[in-house]
């Protein structure tokens, strides 16, 4: 997106989800228009894949809403599999954390890394790909949700 064109206000909640949305937009390392091809194949009926976001779908769930659940999980993997090329660490983003350091003294030793990388994934932790999800939608014109959604529950 040019830096010219208008963004409409989100809430992030926090810097880290803001800053993410600006790297994914305009660092030109995110293949954005790959990652919302794939959040449509997975909600495509012919896919044999299962997810939640599918499911939602599948049950009536909004189409912006069903896209925005679907692309969410994208990004964090494509986020997950950056810092393993940054860092070499090839652990599922659930694992990443202090807990991964069971041992002090892996904390704690010579390595630059075993400072900056626990505080690299706690601000990842504090990421809503969700809102960055929807507002890539919303700043490309696909963020359309129904007036009057269904009641699927």
């Amino acid at each position: 997106m040019p830096a010219s064109e208008s963004t409409p206000f989100i809430n992030f909640w926090n810097p880290r989800t803001c800053h993410l949305f600006q790297w994914i937009v305009h660092s030109g390392q995110v293949p954005v228009d790959s990652l919302l091809d794939r959040a449509w194949e997975e909600l495509d009926p012919d896919n044999e894949s299962r997810s939640e976001a599918k499911d939602w779908f599948e049950m009536g769930y909004e189409t912006s809403g069903s896209l925005r659940d679907s692309l969410a999980p994208i990004l964090r993997e494509f986020i997950a599999d950056k810092l393993q090329e940054l860092t070499g660490a090839a652990l599922p983003m659930e694992e990443l954390g202090y807990e991964s350091f069971t041992d002090p003294k892996q904390l704690l030793n010579s390595s630059v890394d075993r400072l900056f990388f626990p505080m690299l994934v706690e601000a990842i932790r504090e990421i809503d790909f969700g809102i960055v999800a929807e507002t890539i939608l919303r700043v490309r014109g696909k963020w359309n949700p129904e007036k009057n959604p269904p009641e699927i529950l």
